[in-house]
């Protein structure tokens, strides 16, 4: 069996698929992001008429703002949807017996590990860009800073054991 293809990893990594993508599955995560797509294209549609009238009485940075926010706030109620919808219908599950359980988490570890390094990564690189954009702090002083390291090491920390948490929930023991 050769390697999956390009969508097919898009979908699982999208997802939080770990496991074998089915056709009940791909189907059902179709389903799903087709009424995905169909919700954030009214979201898209409406939001830029209400920016429209909003820049006719409000100043542009006070729409701004609200937009950014109010776009964040879709975000997370559509991950929120897809997470719980994801569950529901037990598409995220990865079915295994009870001997490879232990090199099921043993690999979990590694990839928690891995998740919270790049985590750290991510938010070291955001936070040093944004001080020098913004402050105009340079590069070498944002990075000997010891402070600097204490934010995006206990952010890495956190992710780490969350995302191993999450994972392992989703571990389920068949006989």
């Amino acid at each position: 069996m050769g390697k999956p293809s390009l969508y097919v990893r898009l979908v699982k990594r999208f997802y939080g698929i770990d496991g074998v993508l089915d056709e009940y599955k791909l189907q059902k995560i179709n389903h799903l992001g087709n009424v995905m797509f169909l919700w954030l294209m009214g979201y898209l549609l409406l939001g830029d008429l209400a920016l429209m009238v909003a820049l006719v009485k409000v100043p542009a940075e006070q729409v701004l703002t609200v937009a950014i926010f109010a776009n964040l706030v879709v975000v997370a109620i559509v991950i929120g949807v897809l997470i719980g919808v994801l569950r529901k219908l037990k598409l995220d599950d990865v079915e295994i017996t009870a001997a490879e359980l232990p090199q099921r988490v043993k690999r979990l570890r590694w990839r928690a590990l891995g998740a919270g390094l790049y985590f750290f990564g991510i938010t070291l690189l955001t936070q040093s860009l944004l001080d020098w954009w913004f402050d105009g702090t340079s590069l070498v002083a944002t990075f000997t800073s010891p402070g600097f390291y204490g934010t995006g090491l206990s952010g890495g920390v956190f992710f780490g054991v969350w995302m191993y948490v999450v994972w392992r929930l989703h571990l389920k023991i068949v006989e």
